[in-house]
């Protein structure tokens, strides 16, 4: 009986650090990620022509920051993704 009650308490130990070490990576990927919308909006305030591929845009739309207007690259047969100018 103690052996089972051992086992399942390490069972649980176990769980818990699993579940516990799952939520702060994610709270450091998000925060990672959000850093990143946030160095981009500086960057596209500071440099002309700044673009963002739609993998990019559509990282700072989950995160809720800013509003990214689709254009079509002159240069090249791709779309970027490019802020809009308020």
């Amino acid at each position: 009986m103690i052996k089972a009650l051992q086992t399942a308490a390490a069972i649980a130990v176990g769980f818990a650090l699993l579940v516990g070490f799952g939520y702060a990576l994610n709270a450091g990927v998000n925060r990672a990620e959000r850093a990143e919308c946030i160095k981009w909006q500086e960057q596209a305030r500071q440099f002309a022509g700044f673009y963002l591929t739609s993998w990019q845009a559509a990282q700072c739309e989950h995160h809720g920051i800013n509003v990214w207007q689709a254009v079509q690259c002159e240069h090249h047969d791709i779309n970027v993704w490019q802020t809009k100018k308020n």
